[in-house]
């Protein structure tokens, strides 16, 4: 089949542009094939995740970054030629000229290989609370697991250079102790399913994952015949009232250990713990999976390094902790990436990101430079993909950024629907209700992103915004604490040592207070209380009375 410049060959499975292959990987050539037999016509999401992985569970985000991969092997024409349809699928917007040579296409061969049709599953959840209702479906998916078959790969295994960045699979769990798997098979479970939430990641379904229960398992083998980068694998430990879950994340090429990490759980508390656990495990993970890879990509030489490695060290700086120098070092790698690569979703999202924090807390020396690249970067999201979680992101930061705090709340909202894994969805909805002064509303969801990434790089401002929110309700004692939690998280954040010196005012103990501000203005003697505005911008009655009486307090305490 013959669309624009380019030739479809479907027998010897090609794409061709003057006589030249250009690489494509299996599943993006699936997808193409299925848009170039139904051209002008709009498919759903789930007819092309059905199509391209059939009997598999996998994110949108699987399918998202395949579509990018087929815009960039477009070259200049992708994003004209391979459309999204906002809440509705894709369409391949070109004249398709059939070979009069072959006979029909026929779509089952072009996009379902042999012996693959079965729909994909779903229902996880309802799957999961079955698990803890009842020893006979535990039974049941335990039979199912063991008569699973791993399909051999149509085509030989993926180098590790084209695997996807954030490919990962879970392997079962080993209850270390022998006692019942019920906690260690359904946290794998959950696990499987949080990381598939986690944006442009690429996570190998659990029933997959669980033809390997009960075999010594060398990762890289693993990792080779699946075609993914990272490994998880892990064990659970009944120690008296406490269950501990040790967890490791290996290189699927060298076999090297990527990341480990405990986590603890109260045994009564398991089946309520479950799902926060695995969230927070898989915030982890998805976190190390972006710092992994960035390292990878940093090691390349720069004619080695494409615009997704360039944008994957943006991101792996940006997660290496919260700071100015790491702010703008992260915004020049993104910028870098979206020049090679005007189609880079990562990239832009980055762009997004860096720009929009930078002029919400003053970091960047030109604040209306900063929001007009934030905008920019948000049309071009809303142009490759408007589902995407860093395009929902992007608007939020542009809401924020004007004072749109009603329709930040509905954005928020939104995410906390689709990405109910990711703080950041609860963030944005916990610092829209405190602008908007319903700050008996903003505790928990800001609560909930703690929960979700502890040790998060954004930990600091979410913890900060749990103090502001309990400062403003006259808690001045829980405002210290939270205050106290966003020093330590982040460190060279500018507003957590005020409001912790203004809380401790409020509570009785000036003087710990005046040591506070004597300390801060001793690093940073050019600050003054007029800069709080500049960040604490709502315009709420509420908001502004709680702010001024934080100002006032901290001009009190000796702060110009």
């Amino acid at each position: 089949m013959r669309f624009g410049p380019f030739v479809l060959d479907r027998q010897r499975a090609e794409l061709m542009r003057g006589g030249i292959a250009v690489p494509l990987r299996p599943k993006a050539f699936t997808l193409l094939s299925l848009f170039a037999a139904r051209p002008s016509r709009v498919l759903s999401k789930e007819e092309l995740l059905d199509a391209a992985w059939p009997g598999v569970v996998v994110t949108e985000d699987s399918l998202t970054q395949c579509v990018h991969e087929l815009r960039t092997a477009l070259g200049d024409a992708g994003p004209v030629m391979l459309r999204t349809v906002p809440r509705r699928g894709y369409r391949l917007d070109a004249e398709v000229i059939p070979d009069p040579a072959p006979s029909a296409p026929d779509l089952s061969a072009a996009s379902v290989p042999p012996g693959s049709a079965a729909p994909r599953a779903s229902g996880w959840r309802e799957r999961l609370l079955g698990w803890f209702g009842a020893a006979l479906t535990l039974a049941l998916m335990a039979g199912l697991a063991i008569f699973a078959v791993l399909r051999p790969p149509a085509q030989p295994p993926l180098g590790v250079s084209a695997r996807p960045p954030l490919s990962i699979i879970v392997l079962p769990l080993v209850n270390a102790r022998g006692e019942s798997d019920w906690f260690s098979d359904a946290l794998s479970n959950d696990l499987t399913f949080e990381l598939g939430q986690v944006p442009g990641a690429f996570v190998i379904s659990r029933d997959t994952a669980f033809t390997y229960k009960g075999k010594v398992v060398d990762p890289r083998a693993a990792a080779r015949d699946l075609g993914v980068r990272y490994v998880v694998q892990g064990s659970v430990q009944r120690e008296s009232e406490r269950v501990r879950l040790r967890l490791s994340m290996v290189d699927g090429e060298t076999g090297a250990l990527q990341w480990s990490q405990e986590f603890d759980s109260d045994r009564a508390g398991l089946p309520a713990s479950l799902a926060d656990t695995a969230q927070q495990v898989a915030r982890s993970l998805s976190v190390q999976m972006y710092r992994s890879t960035g390292a990878r990509a940093a090691a390349l030489s720069p004619d080695q390094v494409q615009a997704d490695d360039l944008a994957m060290q943006g991101w792996a700086v940006w997660f290496r902790g919260f700071t100015p120098e790491n702010l703008r070092e992260a915004g020049r790698l993104f910028d870098a990436a979206v020049r090679r690569d005007p189609g880079s979703i990562r990239g832009w999202g980055g762009v997004a990101v860096v720009n929009g924090t930078g002029a919400a807390i003053n970091w960047v020396p030109d604040k209306a430079a900063a929001m007009t690249r934030l905008q920019q970067a948000s049309d071009r999201l809303q142009v490759l993909d408007a589902d995407d979680f860093l395009t929902y992101l992007a608007r939020s930061n542009i809401a924020n950024l004007n004072g749109d705090n009603e329709g930040r709340l509905l954005i928020g909202t939104a995410m906390i629907e689709r990405f109910p894994s990711h703080p950041q969805s609860h963030f944005t909805r916990a610092q829209a209700l405190a602008n908007l002064g319903r700050f008996d509303e903003c505790v928990e969801p800001a609560k909930r992103a703690v929960r979700l990434g502890p040790r998060d790089y954004f930990a600091g401002i979410w913890n900060w915004q749990i103090g502001t929110c309990q400062f403003m309700r006259g808690d001045y004692r829980q405002a210290a604490q939270f205050a106290r939690a966003a020093q330590q998280t982040g460190p060279r954040l500018p507003l957590p040592p005020l409001l912790l010196a203004a809380s401790l005012a409020r509570d009785g103990d000036t003087n710990q207070a005046r040591r506070v501000v004597a300390d801060y203005r001793a690093r940073f003697p050019d600050y003054k209380t007029s800069e709080i505005e500049l960040i604490m911008r709502s315009r709420h009655p509420a908001y502004v009375e709680g702010r001024t009486r934080m100002i006032e307090t901290l001009r009190e305490l000796g702060m110009p």
